[in-house]
């Protein structure tokens, strides 16, 4: 009669460790492969070299400390609405063009980061100037805040888009008195 010889392992307990060693030996292997790519983060607040405005308002920017050949990040401003694609919009991007007469901008970053477009969202600082609130101010765009954005950032383009209407600039000429603040 021949020997069988049990196993102190039952079968389940056997198949656990295939598969465990299995997924360590795949998360190994991935991570052998994507050892020299640089790790895609979310920017890092600071100092921005301004490449290009477009119409529509967005800023294409680059680290001032990124290495050559970096690609570059377009950033659209947090708490104003999105230029309608109907609308003339070169008079926003004249209107940046002029008061960004710096190639460098400060970019500050906020809960909300990604826009529906693909950019990148953020508070977009001329020296000690919030140009999110600026181009509200002069009544180029309305604002558009979200209760998530910095407090005491999402005031100042609330107080501006009051001061836009109240003397009413740009978008706000013909348009009667009301709220035009939207908080999904």
């Amino acid at each position: 009669m021949p020997i069988r010889l049990r196993s102190h392992w039952p079968v389940k307990r056997r198949i656990a460790v295939l598969i465990g060693t299995l997924i360590l030996l795949r998360t190994v292997w991935q991570l052998g492969t994507h050892a020299g790519q640089p790790a895609l983060g979310p920017p890092v607040e600071g100092e921005f070299q301004l490449l290009e405005i477009t119409e529509n308002g967005q800023l294409v920017v680059c680290p001032l400390d990124a290495s050559p050949g970096s690609s570059p990040l377009t950033v659209s401003m947090l708490a104003i609405a999105a230029p309608s694609q109907s609308e003339d919009n070169s008079h926003l991007q004249r209107y940046l063009q002029r008061q960004l007469d710096t190639a460098n901008v400060r970019l500050r970053f906020d809960r909300r980061r990604d826009g529906l477009d693909g950019t990148t969202l953020a508070w977009v600082f001329s020296g000690v100037r919030l140009m999110n609130a600026e181009v509200v101010r002069d009544g180029l765009v309305s604002a558009d805040i979200h209760s998530s954005d910095s407090a005491s950032l999402r005031r100042q383009v609330v107080q501006a888009e009051k001061e836009a209407r109240q003397a009413k600039r740009g978008v706000w000429i013909a348009i009667p008195s009301g709220n035009s603040l939207r908080d999904p």
